[in-house]
């Protein structure tokens, strides 16, 4: 669902929730020369094939290649099949999205039950 290229600067997301139709290709794609100052954080997801993907590498090795030493990944939550151990600490890697806690997903109701 995201998709940033070329000289990025001072780049924030922070709380989204992204819903995906599809699991193939990236669920974040990087490309270009390294920009400076990336933030994602407090974010929920559902991965895709590629989780994180730079041509250099995936994951934490993408967010080097595309930001090296300037960035901050954390609070943030996915479904998918993949480790946690793959992303940055502070990263939870959950198998479904009932376990997220939204109030009616089938439904169309992406807010967070509360708790």
């Amino acid at each position: 669902p995201i998709q940033l290229l070329d000289n990025l600067t001072d780049v924030f997301i922070d709380r989204n929730t992204f819903v995906s139709q599809t699991d193939y290709g990236a669920f974040i794609a990087f490309d270009g020369p390294p920009g400076a100052r990336f933030t994602f954080t407090n974010n929920i997801g559902q991965l895709a094939q590629y989780a994180i993907h730079h041509p250099l590498g995936f994951n934490r090795r993408a967010l080097d290649a595309m930001f090296p030493g300037s960035w901050t990944f954390s609070g943030n939550v996915f479904v998918g099949t993949y480790a946690e151990s793959d992303f940055p600490p502070g990263t939870r890697v959950v198998g479904s999205i009932a376990e997220i806690g939204y109030v009616n997903p089938g439904a169309g109701d992406w807010r967070l039950a509360p708790t």
